[in-house]
């Protein structure tokens, strides 16, 4: 995303709304910063949180600039989950959700993320919060059988599970995630760039058990480089009474949608349970000043 794009985005975004010109500041400054200041940074996410940044950062500097990267998604995850929970971050990148949640709530967080070096900064962020204990990383992916396969190294927040020769890759190690013997989760959150159908397969007792009330997925269409179609992992997931909701965190509201949106869409198969949780919940108070 180019600066005239960011910039646009930063002023349009709803968590801006008030302070726009505060919000272009933290990015003009950030610019500026990064551009001569080649050294990890400690920038603050919420009120009880914070991450390192750094120039080409691309998985934690939308939180500088916005506040949320991913509003809807990080917004219900932090007014859904309690402090009993238990989080799964399935493609955690350098840990935004994980970092939010486990601190924000006090929940416990198990988070994946295959990339080596990915890893590392993800360990590097965990170590500086308050409540580390509260978060454990696992340094493989996981899909429908244990593997290893290729997986690219250069293209930062959306490395992925590679088919193509071409591609710069690396290879890392693939586990089943029923196999793990992990306390089941209220929530997770799936973002693997195409592979997650391949997840979901895996998933099958985790799927059936009713403690899981709701799942954060991406769905974009990258799931064609592996003969998956999203309308695929939509239905499967709908096969477990899971049904497709938006949220809206200025309302505390959850939204019923007809189909799944093109990004992240929120399934929920307990929409009453849910409700209530992220109408009750604590206010979550970020960055930039602004409290959902």
């Amino acid at each position: 995303m180019n600066s005239i794009k960011i910039i646009f985005s930063i002023f349009n975004h709803p968590l801006n709304k008030y302070n726009r010109f505060n919000a272009l500041i933290r990015f003009i400054k950030w610019q500026i910063f990064s551009k001569f200041y080649n050294y990890p940074v400690l920038l603050p996410f919420s009120d009880t949180s914070s991450y390192l940044c750094w120039k080409g950062l691309t998985g934690v500097t939308g939180n500088w600039y916005f506040g949320l990267m991913e509003m809807e998604e990080m917004s219900f995850a932090s007014h859904f989950l309690k402090l009993d929970d238990v989080f799964y971050d399935i493609g955690a990148n350098v840990g935004a959700y994980s970092l939010l949640t486990s601190q924000h709530v006090g929940c416990r967080v198990f988070c994946f993320e295959p990339h080596p070096t990915t890893f590392q900064h993800l360990l590097r962020n965990i170590n500086i919060q308050k409540k580390q204990g509260l978060i454990t990383a696992f340094n493989f992916g996981l899909g429908s059988e244990k593997s290893i396969v290729n997986f690219t190294t250069n293209l930062d927040t959306v490395n992925h599970v590679s088919l193509n020769s071409n591609d710069l890759t690396i290879t890392v190690e693939i586990n089943i995630l029923d196999n793990l013997n992990l306390p089941m989760p209220s929530l997770i959150k799936i973002d693997v760039e195409g592979f997650e159908y391949n997840v979901l397969q895996g998933a099958f007792s985790t799927l059936e058990n009713l403690n899981l009330k709701a799942i954060i997925i991406e769905l974009n269409g990258s799931g064609n480089q592996f003969g998956i179609n999203d309308k695929d992992i939509d239905i499967f997931l709908r096969s477990f009474n899971f049904e497709p909701y938006t949220y809206d965190p200025f309302k505390r509201q959850l939204i019923k949608l007809n189909t799944y949106l093109n990004h992240n869409t929120i399934y929920i198969r307990d929409i009453e349970y849910c409700q209530n949780r992220v109408n009750n919940s604590l206010p979550l108070k970020l960055s930039n000043g602004y409290i959902l």
